[in-house]
């Protein structure tokens, strides 16, 4: 597995390399993801798309989940460290 940090930009040279990557046979894991237009090419090669919920908030963790939801990558969500939130995301 590959995991793509959250600054690394979205250029012709990293979608390539991406893409090589897939066609390889390897996963790809993009770390503490936001939706936006900069960010959005990389979602195609994600199998894995984890979400900061400590950084995003309730708010944002949602919206960011519904942005995502058509994407065939699973969302795994970080920084779950209390029973409250862990509640909230699966009630």
């Amino acid at each position: 597995m590959v995991e793509v940090l959250e600054d690394v930009v979205a250029d012709a040279e990293m979608l390539a390399a991406l893409r090589r990557l897939k066609a390889m046979g390897y996963r790809i894991a993009l770390d503490d993801f936001t939706v936006s237009p900069r960010s959005s090419p990389l979602i195609q090669f994600a199998d894995y798309i984890k979400l900061d919920y400590r950084a995003l908030g309730e708010d944002g963790f949602a919206v960011q989940v519904r942005l995502l939801r058509r994407s065939d990558a699973r969302l795994i969500a970080e920084k779950i460290e209390s029973e409250a939130e862990f509640l909230w995301l699966y009630p």
